[in-house]
């Protein structure tokens, strides 16, 4: 069993996430960030479907009433357990009674808490995910306690090819196919779609990462349609909103781009204020 000592900011447990549900308007949800998450797993050798602890910006304190092996992701975070500090991207071995802490180093946005075995906690539509309305929490609370599938790891797992991971990160590009609607832009507003460096505004959430304005740059909107994680909406008033793992299932502004799975986990990691630019890729 783990208690939650602190649990930190919009943190919560997510599997892979929730599918064939959409159709009753129940989102996918799951981890923003699938590489960062994939590896916390991969670190403790759990299945991709295990259930783990985001956190976003502050991560939780953890205490440990049971021996457990863990694994932290993330960028720009530091790891404490028992006071002495570790490195993230490595498997470590936590003994009864010791406290595990998330450290925020620079300016951030999610990490992840794998533990080998996984989160143990109830499935609804055959989902761990949290999401409000869907599951009793959709947060972690202070003095919850968290239970896990034991499992027998006598040898720490390493993979030193983790470290890597940064890289795939410092990119301001975003790859991209053409949504339904692109082509009720004109000429000129496609030209400036591409070529534009769009501004990362402070409206973010698990929602949807919302654009600052470009002037010139705008829709009417459409009766609805169906939305899904990546789709990139244009709103009348020139906002350009890119729905991530908990997006709503319809939408009534215009669906001009959707971006690849892989990119939607890039630009979870992106802050306000970030420049990027919209790059079509090929089906």
């Amino acid at each position: 069993m783990i208690e939650v000592l602190q649990a930190g900011f919009q943190s919560s447990l997510q599997d892979a996430g929730r599918f064939g549900y959409r159709s009753y308007g129940v989102p996918w949800s799951g981890p923003m960030d699938n590489y960062n998450a994939g590896f916390a797993r991969e670190l403790v050798r759990n299945d991709p479907n295990a259930t783990l602890i985001e956190f976003y910006q502050r991560g939780p304190e953890l205490l440990f009433a049971k021996e457990a092996i863990v694994a932290v992701t993330g960028l720009y975070f530091g790891l404490k357990i028992n006071g002495e500090s570790k490195e993230l991207y490595k498997a470590y071995r936590v003994k009864s009674g010791e406290r595990l802490e998330i450290i925020t180093k620079a300016a951030s946005n999610f990490g992840y808490i794998a533990i080998a075995g996984g989160f143990k906690t109830e499935l609804v539509l055959g989902s761990a995910s949290y999401y409000p309305g869907i599951t009793e929490r959709s947060r972690l609370e202070k003095g919850q306690q968290l239970q896990f599938h034991e499992q027998d790891l006598p040898q720490i797992p390493a993979l030193s090819r983790l470290r890597s991971l940064e890289t795939v990160f410092d990119t301001s590009e975003i790859p991209v196919l053409l949504g339904p609607e692109y082509d009720r832009l004109s000429e000129d507003q496609q030209k400036l779609l591409w070529s534009t460096s769009h501004k990362l505004g402070r409206n973010i959430s698990r929602m949807g990462y919302r654009f600052k304005p470009v002037p010139n740059l705008n829709l009417s909107g459409i009766l609805t349609g169906p939305v899904q994680a990546g789709t990139v909406q244009l709103t009348p008033g020139g906002e350009l909103i890119v729905l991530m793992r908990d997006a709503q299932t319809t939408g009534g502004y215009a669906r001009i781009l959707q971006l690849l799975p892989e990119a939607i986990s890039i630009l979870s990691q992106q802050l306000p204020g970030t420049r990027m630019k919209f790059v079509k890729s090929e089906p």
